[in-house]
């Protein structure tokens, strides 16, 4: 009878240990296993971040290069305002210097004209047959000189019309380049303008970017 007794109670201590053991495996196990998942969780996590740094590189560089387009762009209109307008004062200066020799030469023509004139009438009043043939001879000068100033005065006439030409081409071609690079900045801007808003989108999503954000955007309404 307690030989029984005392079986019993060493299969019972025995049954209590194991329990023990089993209940202590357990809780080891639990606590690999709280411990596993909560490494899964920082790597998922540095993951996340790693992904969403390489995001925010990715747009800040698509916004760099929008703003650099649009850099390049103001400058390409600049330069070409620049230089349309020196050439539009170059034609014009030419322009103006040519109408001023067509000018003179109507007024020298109109002169010579003017003399000629009267040196026929003084021929056909003069009496004198000497006095005849020199007017009749200094008219004949003088008609050869019109005839000569006139075909000077209509070179010069063809080519104040071809500098015209030139200067009102110049004008178009300017304003025409103008109006397609206005064009190309307002779409630059535009471009700058969806590549800031992805980069801040993106930034967001990194501990503390949001805060930045918000910190960068009020120092921008404040100035």
């Amino acid at each position: 009878m307690f030989s029984t007794k005392v079986t019993t109670q060493k299969q019972h201590d025995l049954f209590t240990n194991q329990q023990k053991t089993i209940e202590e495996q357990v809780k080891n196990l639990k606590d690999f296993v709280a411990e596993v998942e909560n490494t899964v969780k920082v790597v998922e996590g540095k993951i996340k971040e790693e992904i969403a740094t390489k995001k925010v590189i990715e747009t800040q560089k698509e916004a760099f290069k929008a703003t650099q387009k649009l850099t390049d762009a103001e400058e390409s209109l600049n330069q070409e305002r620049v230089i349309g307008e020196k050439k539009k004062e170059e034609l014009t200066a030419q322009s103006k210097e040519c109408k001023k020799k067509s000018d003179l030469e109507a007024a020298n023509i109109k002169k010579v004209q003017e003399q000629l004139k009267n040196v026929k009438k003084a021929a056909g009043e003069t009496k004198g047959k000497d006095d005849k043939a020199r007017l009749d001879t200094e008219a004949e000068g003088l008609s050869k000189a019109v005839d000569e100033a006139t075909k000077d005065m209509d070179d010069s006439t063809k080519i104040c019309k071809e500098v015209d030409g030139k200067l009102t081409d110049a004008v178009e071609k300017t304003a025409k380049k103008v109006k397609e690079m206005t064009k190309k900045i307002e779409d630059a801007k535009k471009a700058v303008e969806t590549a800031e808003k992805d980069a801040k989108a993106t930034i967001v999503t990194l501990p503390g970017g949001k805060e930045e954000v918000e910190k960068v955007e009020k120092e921008q309404a404040d100035e």
